[in-house]
């Protein structure tokens, strides 16, 4: 309904505007775009869903976060940066098996396939805190930032 009464205005105003400009067939043709530009559905956007920290031991100030994130664009999305106040900083790790050992390394540059998600999971991909600024208990809320190439923080 509220793309229809766009479309409607604006079609209204595009016609009275380009009356002597464009044909009839030509505003015709140019109400059809505005009214798909403006009712296509847009993708909402990257979501970071089931965000969890295990409770830390007193003094600790390392720390592992698991989360799913949810990519719905039909574009690859870069995870570029990852920061919050509560940790001097953060990296993105992932767990792989190396002759026999498990190892935890750093990822640069996380890529999010298009129309995917991504579960961080003990055993996988985690975020790994470092510094932790101030004792969490279990409960605590804090904000993690996200920055993905071409979007706003996401937090």
């Amino acid at each position: 309904m509220f793309c229809q009464k766009l479309c409607n205005g604006l079609c209204r105003m595009l016609y009275t505007l380009s009356s002597m400009l464009f044909s009839a067939c030509a505003r015709l043709i140019l109400c059809f775009i505005l009214f798909l530009v403006a009712c296509t559905e847009k993708p909402k956007g990257i979501e970071v869903t089931q965000a969890v920290m295990n409770a830390l031991p007193p003094g600790q100030q390392l720390g592992a976060v698991y989360l799913k994130i949810q990519n719905p664009f039909p574009e690859t999305q870069i995870l570029n940066y990852v920061y919050s106040d509560v940790a001097e900083y953060i990296e993105v790790h992932r767990h792989i098996y190396d002759n026999g050992m498990m190892q935890m390394r750093p990822v640069k540059h996380l890529i999010l396939d298009a129309k995917s998600e991504l579960l961080f999971k003990p055993g996988g991909y985690h975020l790994m805190l470092f510094g932790i600024s101030e004792p969490l208990a279990v409960g605590d809320k804090f904000t993690v930032w996200f920055e993905f190439n071409g979007q706003l923080p996401l937090g």
